[in-house]
């Protein structure tokens, strides 16, 4: 009798767990509300306040994971977040107070390297944020070298290869070029072409003839110069 009751009140071990709670707004609001100044514009926290958000976080502004934390809440320029981003870019992933949005910030930054469609969607966002007027169509070429240096390197990437530094090479080469910007065609393609370097370092898969932007036809031809292969050309090329 006793073995019968219990197996009766016992919880199934075939019982659904229970769905977890949505995320609240009203806690979002009031979250987003926290670090909105009296000078910021409406419903947007601006520098100061998304400063105090990422120490809150435990994010470092030069840190890679400030970038993963602008991709999320939709960041539309750099040190800026709207209601809207915050809102919709926290419930997406369930996340509506400061110690779930620490603990997810933290589990992307160390999923970057090994996610590569994580990778290209913080990489990404990232050009967005280099624009500062709403009709540009190139970040400054300094803001690139920035954003490179951190989007290209551990924990988010390490374009590196046992007898070539890629990213040192890549920012020397891009600091003394002509570029006076980075376009979005640039900027995504030298993604790509880091991709590309990881499994060959011999450039054995290179074709002058495929359309990479010129900037990278340009950094190819200067790699191999200092192989001691072809010399580059010194013409002024526009990017």
């Amino acid at each position: 009798m006793d073995a019968a009751a219990n197996a009766y009140f016992a919880p199934s071990a075939a019982a659904p767990a229970p769905a977890p709670a949505a995320p609240s707004k009203g806690a979002l609001n009031a979250l987003f509300d926290a670090y909105e100044k009296k000078d910021d514009a409406a419903d947007t926290v601006g520098v100061n306040g998304t400063v105090a958000y990422l120490a809150d976080l435990g994010v470092a502004p030069s840190d890679v994971a400030a970038f993963v934390v602008s991709e999320i809440v939709r960041s539309p320029t750099l040190g800026e977040i709207t209601r809207e981003g915050f809102g919709a870019g926290w419930s997406a992933l369930g996340a509506d107070t400061l110690d779930k949005q620490r603990r997810l910030v933290a589990g992307r930054r160390a999923a970057l390297a090994g996610s590569a469609e994580l990778r290209r969607a913080v990489y990404a966002h990232a050009f967005r944020l280099g624009l500062t007027e709403s009709n540009q169509r190139s970040i400054e070429k300094d803001t690139a070298l920035g954003f490179w240096s951190v989007l290209l390197a551990p924990p988010a990437f390490e374009w590196s290869t046992p007898k070539h530094d890629w990213l040192g090479e890549w920012i020397e080469f891009v600091g003394q070029a002509n570029a006076k910007g980075v376009n979005k065609d640039v900027w995504e393609q030298t993604l790509k072409f880091a991709g590309e370097t990881l499994k060959d370092e011999s450039l054995s898969w290179w074709d002058e003839n495929s359309a990479w932007p010129a900037l990278i036809d340009e950094f190819v031809e200067w790699v191999k110069e200092k192989r001691g292969g072809k010399k580059a050309g010194d013409e002024e090329m526009e990017y």
